[in-house]
C-alpha cells in the first residue's frame, strides 16, 4: 500500500509540473487592431477626442478627464494635435539640447481593468515621425521594447499618412509603458567636436487596455496525455496487486 501511495503522489506531482508548464507566462506582440482586440474580453479605449481634452493642458488635468491611466509628460505640459497625443518631446527643461533621454509615462496602476497594479492587455496607434521607443514595463518589474515603425505614407501624389498600431498581451501583467526619443549624434562648427542628444517626435492615439489574466489555463494534448499515462501507470500496479493477491 505504502509504494502504491508513493505511486500515485509521484502521478500527481507530474501531472501538476506539467499543468504549470502549460500554464507558464507568455508575452504576444500585435500589429494588427483588430487581432489585438479579439481576445479580449473588457476594453479601456482613450481615443483623445474627449470634449475633456484641450490642445494644451497639465498631467493632472489629462490623468483627470477619464480617471483610468496615469500621464507623466517631462515637463508637466501634453499637446494635442488633431486627436492624438504628443508623447516625444524635442526639448528638456532649462538645456538646450537633450543629454538623456526624457520619458513620457503612461500608467496602468489605478485604471478600471487593472489587478495588483497591472492590467493585462495594452495597444495604441502611432504616428512615429522622428523616432521613438516604447519601452514596456511587466508587473515583475522586466521590460520589453516595442519595434515601432514609420508611419505609413501613401505613393505620390496621394499625400495621405497612416498611423500603424502596436499592442501587446502579457500573463505577467503590464504595469506602465515609457515612451522616449532615440539617441542622436551632432556637430559642433564651433568646438568641431561631436555630441550624443537625444531627439523624437511621436503620436499616439486610441490607447487601449485591457483587463489582466485570460482565466484559468487549460492543459495542453501532450500534457493530458502524460497525466493518463502516470494514472494509468498507477492502475496497472493496482492490478498487479489484485492478481498476486488472488
Amino acid at each position: 500500500m505504502r509504494n502504491l501511495f508513493r505511486w500515485a503522489m509521484f502521478a500527481t506531482v507530474i501531472g501538476a509540473a506539467f499543468i504549470g508548464g502549460a500554464a507558464q507566462a507568455s508575452t504576444v506582440i500585435f500589429t494588427n487592431r483588430t487581432a489585438f482586440t479579439s481576445g479580449l474580453t473588457a476594453t479601456i479605449v482613450d481615443d483623445y477626442g474627449n470634449p475633456g481634452y484641450q490642445a494644451s493642458q497639465t498631467d493632472a488635468q489629462m490623468n483627470a478627464v477619464l480617471g483610468q491611466s496615469t500621464y507623466k509628460s517631462p515637463t508637466d505640459h501634453n499637446s494635442i494635435y488633431g486627436g492624438m497625443l504628443e508623447t516625444v518631446y524635442l526639448t528638456c527643461p532649462g538645456v538646450v539640447r537633450c543629454t538623456v533621454a526624457p520619458a513620457y509615462e503612461i500608467g496602468f496602476g489605478s485604471t478600471a481593468l487593472s489587478s495588483g497594479g497591472n492590467v493585462y492587455a495594452m495597444g495604441f496607434d502611432y504616428l512615429d515621425s522622428y523616432g521613438a521607443i516604447a519601452t514596456v514595463t511587466f508587473g515583475d518589474g522586466s521590460t520589453q521594447v516595442l519595434n515601432l515603425l514609420p508611419p505609413i505614407v501613401a505613393p505620390f501624389p496621394d499625400t495621405t499618412i497612416t498611423p500603424r498600431f502596436v499592442g501587446l498581451t502579457s500573463d505577467l501583467g503590464i504595469r506602465k509603458v515609457d515612451i522616449t526619443g532615440i539617441e542622436a549624434i551632432g556637430y559642433d562648427d564651433w568646438t568641431d567636436t561631436t555630441y550624443t542628444y537625444f531627439t523624437g517626435g511621436m503620436l499616439i492615439d486610441n490607447l487601449t487596455i485591457g483587463g489582466l489574466g485570460k482565466g484559468s489555463a487549460v492543459p495542453e494534448p501532450a500534457t493530458w496525455a502524460m497525466m493518463i499515462a502516470g494514472f494509468f501507470g498507477v492502475g496497472l500496479m493496482v492490478r498487479r496487486r489484485v492478481v498476486l493477491a488472488a
